[in-house]
């Protein structure tokens, strides 16, 4: 019974952030589609003033002017064209333009249509004819507009006859080949929303799919566990499945904000110099269990060194992660990755090559475009179409590139990533900050702050486990009341709460003459978030969700500064 207790209490919180990690990918997703809705709109306000402004213009000249469709009916004609022929613009339109010529001219225009247009424009001199059965002569001067789907006429009557001013016909042809212009680059500019909106429409989609399946097996095992109808393996089992599906979600989301940070240029970069060997060898290690699971060999080569380089180390591990995640993804089982880092020129080369499903040839060009998935997508899930352009963007963030080749489906494809080496004889040592190794916490009096219950009890229950004296707290006010009576060793404080935050709850203590070591925490992880934390007086900021090691390691870090 006390097992299953134990259970309930860790798949609760674990259940509730799953909840939270879907209501936060949600809200990326609305944005994300709010931007590309506002921008189609834009759009169609642009084309829409475009067409009204040569509608005026196409109306409002003296010269008679028509449009047909490429076998000669008329779909559209001016005030003056009706003008000229004495018939109303209703009568007119959907009638051969044949059939207003003299029929001794008939042929040539006959000719030209059965031809296309070859050379994309035609003039004749010919007769047309007005209701009453005159004739007069006119220059017919036709041009393939609207991706060769319409033919636009203008009559210029003859010298013999009644012109008009040929400025003003000079003028018109102008402002009708701006039109086409400008017509053309509306139709592109709607073909790449299109494209895009279908590439969201089929990313949200594919979100959906990869949230409901964690979801659905995270709240399947909570519910086993409500019933209390496992045994000790199965909740084993059930606890291990729950935290794997969530750091799936979490992994989603993080890719999110990571487009989102990239698009609004507020990725931020902790520049240092990282040994790329080093960083490959991990990464490598990392992905061996992954590989094993699906029979799959990794191969690592590593040419004469250094590979040192200036780079956040974070995110080149990030960078190295998604290409072989990638090859991974695509490769058959018992398949072979290979993984190598030589050098370009001035520049480290890093290639990873597999042998798997290959890349047709019209998807090449647009491996890296953003919400791009491969087509085996509903045969095996291929994720969000977010991990090679996050890979672009960050390799170009460093001055570094990325390139792509492939022969063909089914023959494998060769990533090739490049960054600008530095020659110095040996990296420095990586963040000076660098959190230390856990210890226990035993004897520590530590008080927790945080507005979400689930949050408070999964906390207090990590910290109780290790030895410490743990109380909680659900506001600022609640926490400063509590600092006063029980004068913890540490606080460990969510950063954004209603009312008063993190921030303010240190700084209020700080004034009251209380210093003691601080931990943030916080869902903003950004730059930004992590300096206000340090200029409220934090020791040490931690992103969530926040793992027990990286917890009980910030505690005893912040210990360390707080007693130097």
């Amino acid at each position: 019974m006390a097992d299953t207790l134990r259970a309930h209490a860790q798949a609760k919180p674990v259940a509730a952030a799953t909840l939270q990690i879907q209501r936060a990918t949600l809200a990326v997703a609305e944005e994300e589609l709010r931007v590309m809705v506002d921008e189609l709109a834009r759009v169609n306000a642009r084309a829409g003033h475009d067409r009204e402004r040569y509608r005026r213009l196409f109306e409002g000249t003296p010269t008679p002017c028509l449009v047909t469709d490429p076998v000669g009916m008329i779909r559209e004609l001016n005030p003056a064209a009706s003008a000229q022929l004495e018939i109303e613009e209703t009568l007119l339109r959907n009638t051969p333009l044949v059939h207003f010529l003299d029929p001794s001219d008939a042929p040539a225009l006959r000719q030209a249509l059965g031809n296309g247009l070859d050379s994309g424009s035609t003039t004749m001199h010919v007769r047309m004819r007005r209701r009453t059965g005159r004739t007069f002569a006119v220059i017919l001067t036709g041009s393939l507009v609207d991706g060769n789907r319409r033919i636009f006429w203008i009559a210029t009557p003859r010298p013999d006859e009644d012109a008009p001013d040929t400025h003003e016909s000079s003028a018109l042809r102008r402002a009708l080949r701006d039109k086409e212009d400008l017509l053309a680059r509306e139709r592109r500019r709607r073909e790449q929303l299109e494209v895009a909106d279908k590439a969201k429409d089929r990313f949200l989609a594919i979100l959906s799919h990869d949230l409901r399946g964690p979801i659905h097996a995270t709240l399947g095992w909570t519910e086993l566990l409500r019933r209390e109808q496992l045994d000790t393996s199965a909740r084993e089992r059930a606890l291990q499945t729950i935290e794997r599906n969530t750091r799936v979600q979490l992994a989603l989301v993080e890719e999110l904000l990571d487009v989102s940070r990239i698009v609004a240029d507020k990725l931020q970069l902790d520049m240092r110099i990282v040994d790329l060997a080093l960083l490959g060898r991990r990464v490598l290690e990392a992905r061996e269990p992954e590989a094993a699971k699906r029979n799959v060999t990794l191969h690592l080569s590593i040419a004469e060194g250094p590979f040192s380089v200036l780079a956040d180390a974070k995110r080149i591990e990030q960078v190295v992660t998604n290409l072989i995640d990638n090859a991974l993804k695509h490769v058959k089982e018992g398949g072979t990755i290979d993984v190598s880092l030589d050098r370009e020129g001035k520049h480290g080369r890093l290639s990873v090559v597999d042998d798997g499903d290959g890349i047709a040839p019209d998807v090449l060009p647009h491996v890296f475009d953003c919400f791009r998935q491969g087509p085996r997508y509903s045969a095996s899930r291929s994720g969000l179409g977010l991990g090679l352009y996050i890979v672009r963007q960050l390799l170009d963030l460093h001055g570094g590139s990325i390139r792509v080749e492939s022969e063909g489906l089914g023959k494998g494809a060769t990533f090739i990533a490049t960054l600008p080496l530095r020659f110095e004889a040996s990296p420095a040592r990586e963040s000076s900050r660098e959190l230390p190794k856990p210890e226990g916490l035993e004897g520590l009096r530590i008080l927790v702050v945080d507005d979400e219950a689930d949050v408070r009890e999964l906390l207090q229950m990590v910290l109780q486990q290790n030895g410490a004296s743990v109380s909680v707290a659900a506001s600022t006010d609640e926490a400063i009341r509590l600092c006063e009576a029980l004068a913890p060793d540490v606080v460990v404080s969510d950063v954004a709460m209603p009312g008063e935050g993190g921030c303010e709850l240190v700084r209020r203590l700080h004034a009251s003459g209380v210093m003691l070591p601080t931990v943030a925490m916080s869902g903003f992880a950004g730059a930004s978030d992590i300096e206000d934390a340090f200029a409220a007086g934090f020791d040490v900021h931690i992103a969530k969700p926040v793992s027990a090691t990286e917890l009980i390691s910030a505690i005893h870090y912040a210990i360390d500064l707080h007693d130097q």
